[in-house]
């Protein structure tokens, strides 16, 4: 809404006051307007003083015709208001009835209802109180419309900082009170609070009632504070300060913009409006953390790892990649992954890929040999997973390469002797060891982790002398099956002797851990068949593999977890280390 000065008056004769005459889709009648349903531009003034403008919003807003109303501009003493009407009715008339006969004309004005009052004593100037918007030129009559007092600015009236609170509050209530991120606060030269709405009247926790009239570093934390105590006293030197600042009480971040508030060409408080933007800086922090923390990982892993294109080229690799096969990271980028596979693993990598990249999986796992540039090979545990854009087009694949040459190499040494216990059919300790060796290695080499559980069934002694060693040949089997379905393709399990079980869950670390553990210990105890009681439980320990370490360490170390586990009755312990 833009009301002239001088020119954007209109002739009485465009004012259209005759009885049932159209103007547009405005009515006059018996010389009042009549309005149609829809939102509406209503000028009015001069207003006396803010008391009687809180009687003017309140007083239309009371109109059943009418839906809502709020304070759009204010400028000296003329207030612009938008209406909001649900079906026609002439808003005049309810003026009137508001404000007896001080309405003093009513008419269009380029298409803009100004209603003007009779002035019953000085009018105050009123600041533009909404924080954000551009003062426009809201008085709509010139200066000879206007009284003398008026016309020479004796309307100015330095009591304009106690009268921001009315003015203000409309419009809080217009914009912060309607959204859920946004807070407003007016304060006065003594940082008083004026107007406070939005936001920030959720986050202090108090009604805005206790909130007016107290100086604002009594109702912020001191830290708060302290990042918003320049721009609020830069605001009333008349500058603007736009900066993020951060709640550490409650981790919340806003974008605080702190402005003067102008009446007469002097400032006569300042407004702040602080927007939550939370969210989006836990996002940004978020994905810039990821990137940052990838490329560190990637560089810097021990752990060989390459970016590969669906094709097989090898986009990037790490100096661990470039070590395994004895190779610069620049001949390695000139090649393929093809180039470098042993000929007899490559249809499996090949077949696997094929699935990844036409979505039957998103990753896959594989034991291969590489070939090393000096000739021999070498045996790598190869974990792929595939990146995918927006459009779920292929991008790139991730391949990390664990060495387990070393694995193969001792399990090659075991030869065709007998690694699998006669009766259960799982792993001898002599195998599971060989296994033990080769993860910690891999620990001492990648910074991996593995665990190893040991599972104990409660009460089997009391179950052989009772029922005999048949049954208890059956209670083992059935702890065997129990275990193995427990636990996942790529963890091993062997029996140690009589009825103690151990479980390697390699590169796993202690949740995980804990989590198969209890799923063991309720397992074993169902595929058994075991008697109620004590008899019916497994109890079993945890040691997350922890680095110096030897092969009888780390048994000792699950083995006293797990009789820690019995004793309490806990059924799943873990060990941590003395001093601990």
């Amino acid at each position: 809404m833009t009301v002239q000065h001088a020119t954007g008056r209109v002739a009485a004769a465009r004012a259209a006051r005759g009885a049932g005459t159209m103007r547009g889709d405005h009515m006059v009648a018996g010389g009042l307007p009549l309005l149609s349903h829809g939102t509406t531009r209503f000028v009015v003034g001069p207003v006396v003083d803010l008391r009687q403008l809180d009687e003017l919003v309140a007083g239309l807003s009371s109109a059943p015709e009418v839906r809502h109303v709020h304070v759009d501009l204010v400028q000296d003493a003329w207030v612009a208001l938008v209406v909001e009407l649900a079906r026609p009715v002439a808003l005049a008339e309810h003026l009137r009835r508001i404000v007896g006969r001080r309405l003093a004309s009513c008419r269009f004005e380029d298409d803009t209802l100004v209603a003007r009052l009779a002035a019953a004593g000085p009018a105050v100037p009123i600041p533009v109180a909404l924080h954000g918007l551009r003062a426009r030129d809201a008085a709509p009559a010139t200066g000879h419309d206007r009284p003398a007092g008026e016309r020479a600015g004796a309307s100015r009236s330095a009591s304009a900082p106690r009268e921001l609170a009315g003015i203000a509050g409309h419009a809080l209530l217009a914009v912060a009170d309607q959204t859920d991120d946004i807070g407003v606060l007016v304060f006065d030269h003594e940082l008083r609070i004026a107007a406070i709405g939005g936001q920030v009247v959720r986050e202090l926790g108090r009604d805005r009632a206790q909130l007016l009239g107290v100086r604002v570093p009594e109702v912020l934390s001191a830290p708060l504070w302290r990042q918003l105590a320049p721009a609020y006293a830069a605001a009333l030197r008349g500058e603007s300060t736009t900066l993020e600042v951060e709640s550490l009480e409650a981790d919340v971040v806003y974008a605080t913009t702190v402005a003067p508030l102008r009446a007469g060409g002097r400032v006569v408080g300042g407004s702040a409006l602080a927007r939550e933007v939370t969210a989006h800086k836990r996002q940004e922090a978020a994905l810039t953390g990821v990137s940052r923390m990838f490329e560190l990982s990637f560089t810097h892993s021990p752990v060989a790892k390459a970016l590969v294109t669906p094709q097989g080229g090898l986009l990037r690799v790490n100096a661990a990649f470039a070590t395994l096969l004895g190779r610069t990271a620049g001949e390695l980028q000139r090649s393929t992954f093809q180039a470098i596979t042993h000929p007899d693993d490559l249809h499996r990598d090949l077949a696997l890929l094929q699935e990844t990249l036409v979505g039957t999986r998103d990753r896959y796992q594989l034991e291969k040999r590489y070939l090393h540039a000096d000739g021999h090979h070498v045996w790598g545990q190869l974990s792929v997973v595939l990146v995918r854009n927006d459009a779920q087009e292929p991008l790139f694949l991730i391949a990390q390469v664990v060495d387990i040459t070393r694995q193969k190499q001792l399990e090659a040494a075991l030869g065709d002797r007998d690694h699998r216990d006669l009766l259960t059919g799982l792993w001898t300790r002599q195998r599971l060891d060989v296994e033990l060796e080769a993860r910690i290695a891999e620990a001492g080499a990648y910074g991996t982790t593995s665990s190893l559980l040991s599972v104990q069934l409660d009460g089997f002694g009391w179950l052989l002398e009772t029922s005999g060693h048949d049954a208890g040949d059956a209670v083992l089997r059935g702890a065997a099956a129990g275990i193995a379905a427990a636990i996942g393709a790529d963890d091993a399990c062997a029996r140690l002797g009589g009825h103690q079980f151990a479980i390697l869950l390699p590169r796993s670390d202690e949740q995980r851990a804990v989590a198969v553990a209890r799923d063991v210990a309720a397992q074993v105890g169902r595929a058994a068949g075991l008697a109620a009681g004590a008899v019916g439980r497994a109890s079993v320990g945890i040691a997350t593999l922890r680095l110096p370490v030897t092969v009888d360490d780390w048994h000792r170390r699950a083995h006293a977890a797990m009789r820690r586990a019995q004793a309490t009755g806990t059924g799943v312990a873990v060990w941590t280390p003395p001093g601990d």
